[in-house]
């Protein structure tokens, strides 16, 4: 599946911190190298409803951009 991320709202790099942060203290901070799974996933998004309560659709932008990141960080060549 290809996503044009241009449709994806901006978000700001503290966002994108706060779900990494998630992943750390879940003890889960390996999934970034090994691949995300669905209890990575769940830890994830967890927190971004959380976080964002109020504002579903910036939970979902960082979601996305999340998942893009740790799909370049997992991938065999940078």
């Amino acid at each position: 599946m290809n996503w044009d991320l241009t449709d994806v709202p901006a978000i700001a790099p503290t966002d994108l911190a706060a779900a990494v942060q998630a992943l750390i203290a879940d003890g889960r901070g390996l999934a970034l190298l090994r691949g995300l799974e669905d209890a990575d996933l769940n830890t994830v998004q967890a927190e971004l409803k959380r976080r964002f309560h109020t504002d579903p659709q910036t939970a979902l932008a960082v979601f996305v951009r999340f998942r893009h990141l740790a799909e370049v960080f997992s991938a065999r060549r940078l």
